[in-house]
């Protein structure tokens, strides 16, 4: 049900005390624990103020957040993936998010989880201290019936691909359907292979449309062709993908640090683990962010428990809860990351920012680099374009 954000109205009580209804909006249910959890804490501190939760299907969440928030319906506090991609800049210039710059606490979170959070020095959400990364996940006992054991290399890697194949597994699951899932693919592999072109990702000092670039996405497209991401993956969806390696049909899947939870709750009895692969020079690159958190509806009535909300979330306390609840690689030095799996995510040499934010950030004109690839990045797999052709188009968008 689609609840408007006026809601019963939030205010000050008499004794001080934030009172009314929240409804907060999250754009995956695979956050849902984490949330809950956090949200649980929440209401402990305000018991005044009732929060109503809700997840949305990943690939509507946008389209169903935009016309909410345009017709007035919109939830008072909500989720964007901040300046990694276009949407919440569109709704800060539509006038539809609260600045937070000097209304909630941000002195408890790494001051580089702010990149995402931030628009020409306003702070627009609250970013969570996960890092986001991108992954390999390997059933242990696919790998042991096979005598495969960690790569050690990017050539033994590939190497391995074959033998899986040959062995009558799906060697990498992968949705064909999302450039999303491409890109997390696409991004390993870039990371892995030229380690040092990744690292100017920060700062803007390599070309988004590189001949480093350019490999690496032929690397994905030449796996596609050799079979290792399995007959009909073009039209496999991402619960396709996930499902894929949870039952045991394919060996490995290429995904995000987020999904460590999901895996383990869709199938508790998968014996699996996370590795990233050691680059030339024997060294693990892991690329990732830090995860962008909520905004507030600046249309709210509810506006003092929207505060309060946000203030809660940027708390340690609240941090800590949604890291462990998640098993997410921990961002922050005061929150430990959780043990097993989550530890394997986190066992890399270097750190680097992502290809992806880089074309948010610097793209110019009308047409956005990062839009190009989400439209029409998955157009590589079923030959309706090169690499070459799409990596001209997102070249000229850039700055």
């Amino acid at each position: 049900m689609l609840l408007a954000a006026c809601g019963n109205g939030s205010s000050s009580s008499a004794d001080g005390e934030v009172s009314g209804d929240l409804v907060v909006w999250e754009h995956d249910p695979s956050y849902d624990g984490a949330i809950e959890a956090v949200i649980e804490a929440f209401e402990e501190e305000y018991p005044d103020v009732e929060v109503e939760y809700e997840s949305k299907a990943s690939n509507d969440y946008y389209s169903l957040l935009t016309t909410a928030l345009q017709s007035g319906t919109g939830p008072d506090v909500f989720w964007t993936n901040g300046t990694a991609t276009e949407n919440m800049a569109t709704y800060v210039e539509q006038g539809k998010v609260l600045d937070i710059t000097d209304s909630v606490d941000l002195s408890a979170l790494n001051e580089e989880s702010f990149d995402l959070a931030q628009i020409d020095g306003k702070t627009y959400s609250v970013p969570w201290m996960a890092f986001d990364t991108r992954v390999a996940y390997y059933n242990k006992d696919i790998f042991e019936e096979l005598n495969l054991s960690e790569p050690q290399s990017f050539e033994e890697f590939e190497s391995m691909l074959e033998t899986i194949k040959d062995a009558g597994y799906v060697p990498i699951s992968l949705s064909g359907m999302s450039s999303w899932q491409l890109l997390w693919v696409y991004e390993y592999i870039l990371a892995t292979k030229y380690p040092d072109y990744a690292a100017g990702f920060n700062d803007y000092t390599v070309k988004a449309d590189s001949d480093e670039a350019r490999d690496a996405l032929q690397t994905v497209v030449d796996w596609a062709e050799k079979g290792y991401f399995g007959d009909g993956f073009k039209g496999v969806d991402t619960n396709g993908q996930t499902l894929a390696f949870t039952t045991g049909e394919a060996a490995m899947t290429i995904d995000g640090s987020w999904m460590n939870q999901t895996i383990a709750e869709n199938n508790p009895d998968l014996n699996f683990g996370a590795f990233h692969i050691p680059g030339e020079d024997g060294q693990k690159t892991m690329m990732g962010s830090f995860a962008n958190g909520f905004s507030g509806n600046a249309d709210s009535e509810n506006q003092a428990a929207v505060e309060a909300f946000l203030n809660f979330v940027a708390t340690q306390e609240a941090q800590e809860i949604y890291v462990t609840e998640l098993q997410a690689v921990s961002g922050s030095a005061d929150i430990a990351s959780v043990k097993g799996v989550t530890s394997e995510i986190a066992d890399a040499d270097r750190q680097v920012g992502t290809w992806q934010s880089m074309l948010t950030k610097h793209s110019s004109g009308d047409t956005s680099a990062a839009s190009i690839w989400e439209e029409e990045g998955t157009q590589v797999l079923d030959g309706s374009m090169t690499v070459d052709e799409l990596m001209d188009k997102i070249g000229k968008a850039m700055d």
